[in-house]
Order: C-alpha cells, then structure tokens, then sequence
C-alpha cells in the first residue's frame, strides 16, 4: 500500500496559479513560493510511482546517480518502488562476485559504476581519459547497500535484515577485507590504488589519477552503514565538514554569477550534506538555486543542467532534500528542524518516516510563535533522544511519555515511546540556531 507524503508550506492562496506563474514568482521573490516546493515535491514522487514497475525508475544511464534519484524513497515510505530497487540489486549478486573475482582476484563483491537490467559486470573502461580507470572504482557496494539498511532502520523488518541486508554487508566486508592489505607505519589500513571520481588531483599522474586513500573510498567504507561525521558525536569532523561545504557553497555562487553552472546532483548532494551539518545556509543556497536556476521545467521536470534535456537526479534529490531538512533520525534519535531555510516560517511535514522504527505522523511548525507539534508512532517500544537546536522551554507530552522532567533550554529530552501507539509532543522552542554548535566547537 503506498504512503502518503505530504508538505504544506502555506501555499494554498497560490493554488489557481500556473507552474510558468509560480516559477516567475519565485524569482522575483526573497523568499519561497511556497506553492511551487510544494508541486516539486510531489512531482518527484509521482515520478518515483510513474516510472517504477519490475525495474526502478532507469534514465540517464543506470549510474551512481540512481541513488541520488531514489534518494527520498526510503523516508518518503515508497516501498513497492524500493522492493523494485532490491530486487534488481539482488538479481546481479553473481556478476558483484565475478567483479570481484576476475578484475581484483578478491572474495566478496564489487558493484559496479554502471548496472543494468541483468547486467552487473564492470565493463566501462575508457583508458584515455582522466577518469579512465572507473572500473576499479570500488565504492558502489557502499552506496547501494546504505538504502537496504535504511529499510531496515524504517520498518524494523528483521526478516529483511535477515535474508536480505546482512548477507549483503557479508560479502561487502570479504571484498574490504580482502582489498585492504596494506598498512602505513601507524598500522592503519590504506585504500592504495584509489581514486577521486572526476577530480584529477595536481600530484596525479595525468596517463591515470591514482593515489592512496582518496578521501572517498574512506567515506564509503566507514559509512557501510551509518554517518560516519556529525555534530554529535565527531563535532571537530562535522566543524570541518561545514567549513568545507560553506567554500564549496560560496564557490558555487560565484560560478553561477559568472554563467556557469553546477549539475543538479550537485546541488542535491551539498543541500543533503548541509542538512545533516544542521547548515540552513548551505540548504537555502542549493535548494534555492535548484528552484529558481532553470533545473525545474513549465512541467515540472528536472533536468541536471539548467533549461536541459530531462534528467530525473532532483526528482528524487529535491523531496531527499527537504525531509531532511525537516526530520533528521539515526537509532534512537529524532531531530525536528535540523536545517530549516529561515523564510519557512510556517509549514508541516506528514506521513515521512525515521530511521529508529517510527512513523512522523505530522511535524508542524511555527517559527513566529516558536512552536513545534510533532506525532510519532513507533514501530517497537523503545526510548528515543528528542533534539532540537532552538532549545525547549517547554513540552507538553502524555503522562510517562517524559524520562524525565524537561530543563528548560535544553536541546534534547528523552521520550519513552511506546509500540504503534501515536504519541504527540508539543514544543515550545528557544531563541538559539541550529548552526550555534559550530561556535560551540570553536570555542571547546
């Protein structure tokens, strides 16, 4: 049965007025137009449904880019699609194992950049250029088995995890076991030969850009699964994660005002990155340009450049994007507003779903009255950290909902939750930022 997703950013008086009206307005406007997120968002779920059958929607090549377009599927509870998505993985298994075999002499399995319909072999080589060597790209298991574990994290579905999720990770972790070998004078593992994707670093060799440890490889292997970097539980990472991103942010825009452009993944990968950074400037730059650069047709469309060819990447990256914007989770947290743009002053999210075995019936806001209402219902009974970065002055909760009792200005509280049982919270926030743990870090 198909979940209902749905946002309200208050553009209801906005209804009677045409994509071509709405796309106009939102360029001569400081804000959103609030009717236009809204249609993006569900236009890039109807193109989820549309075009998912025994295969998951496939266009523009089926690259590493179909994660970016099946990116909010997972959240936004499209199961039937995902099963699809599954399924084709699972299908090619035997050839993720002659990959293995025959290009590294390796157990286990390595994805390759370019799957098919029946086809998983490695077989994009193009030696003359300065990507040439993409079939020794080893970080597509790490990439397409995060959505399986994300299932898992959403349903709680121990047979899925059983049968499907943990042999999965088995043969990922033979071929990382296999692969790394050697070690620097520390004794950690290296990535030696790896790669940067499209970047050919100035100390690479330019007849093929290999070096040891490109950053990547790293990433990809330590995420298998999970995030690896936030401002939690690695604040000094996160801090220059930020950094980072907010000069890539500020390169971005400097390049558009002198013409050029950035693809549409992009922008949905740094608008993902800034959400879970807690940035609502890096998400306000990306998701803004997206909606106002030429990336979104009169029909609603997305192409990866500017007034292109259609390319679905923002279909699936755009809705990606603004769930995680509003609900950020991970075993046993729930996070409300973690990257909220600053003129969506008023607006609710219902029917997404958070990686701890819950459903966020409805997430309301109103940052004038600096309230949020939040319902969830849990999969099991469990506990979970409530987190908001304004702070709480206060919550109203069911009796033994609470842990215990709230200090006011806080950032977290831990609820009890009990199983499939709705439970709402009201929130009465404080006056801090999100982004305020940067300059908590900086001064630690």
């Amino acid at each position: 049965m198909l979940n209902r997703v749905t946002v309200n950013f208050g553009g209801a008086s906005q209804y009677g007025m045409s994509t071509e009206e709405l796309l106009a307005d939102q360029r001569s406007r400081p804000d959103y137009s609030p009717a236009l997120l809204e249609k993006v968002f569900e236009m890039g779920r109807h193109w989820f449904i549309l075009n998912c059958g025994k295969y998951p929607g496939i266009a523009a090549e089926v690259n590493a880019t179909i994660d970016l377009q099946t990116a909010g599927a997972v959240q936004g509870g499209q199961r039937e699609g995902m099963e699809a998505w599954f399924t084709w993985m699972e299908s090619l298994a035997p050839d993720y194992r002659s990959n293995a075999r025959n290009i590294f002499g390796l157990r286990g399995a390595s994805y390759p950049l370019f799957p098919d319909k029946g086809v998983g072999a490695s077989f994009y080589y193009t030696g003359n250029s300065a990507i040439g060597i993409w079939p020794y790209w080893i970080s597509a298991g790490g990439w397409r088995l995060r959505q399986f574990w994300d299932h898992y994290l959403v349903t709680g579905d121990v047979q899925f995890l059983r049968h499907r999720v943990v042999p999965a990770y088995k043969e990922l972790a033979l071929f990382y076991e296999d692969f790394l070998t050697a070690t620097d004078k520390n004794g950690n593992y290296m990535f030696v030969p790896s790669i940067s994707p499209e970047n050919a670093p100035g100390s690479a060799d330019p007849a093929g850009p290999t070096m040891i440890n490109a950053t990547m490889y790293i990433a990809v292997c330590r995420e298998a699964p999970g995030d690896d970097i936030d401002p939690d539980r690695t604040p000094q990472l996160a801090r220059a994660a930020d950094i980072a991103a907010r000069r890539r942010t500020v390169d971005a825009l400097a390049t558009a005002v002198a013409g050029e452009t950035l693809p549409a993944y992009g922008r949905c990968h740094r608008a993902l990155a800034g959400a879970r950074l807690k940035d609502n400037v890096i998400v306000d730059v990306q998701l803004r340009q997206l909606v106002e650069q030429g990336y979104v047709s009169s029909a609603l469309r997305c192409s990866r450049e500017p007034d292109g060819q259609p390319v679905p990447d923002a279909h699936g990256g755009i809705p990606a994007v603004i769930m995680e914007m509003l609900a950020y989770s991970r075993p046993g947290v729930i996070e409300a507003l973690p990257a909220l743009p600053p003129s969506l002053t008023k607006g609710s999210i219902s029917g997404m779903f958070a990686r701890t075995f819950a459903r966020i019936d409805r997430l309301a806001w109103d940052m004038e009255a600096m309230t949020v209402d939040l319902t969830v219902t849990s999969v099991r009974k469990q506990d979970v950290t409530l987190i908001t970065r304004y702070g709480i002055e206060a919550i109203t909760a069911p009796a033994g909902i609470l842990a215990a009792p709230l200090q006011p200005g806080q950032a977290n509280i831990d609820v009890h939750l009990p199983e499939k049982k709705p439970v709402t919270l009201h929130l009465r926030l404080g006056r801090h930022q999100p982004l305020d743990w940067i300059d908590q870090v900086a001064r630690a």
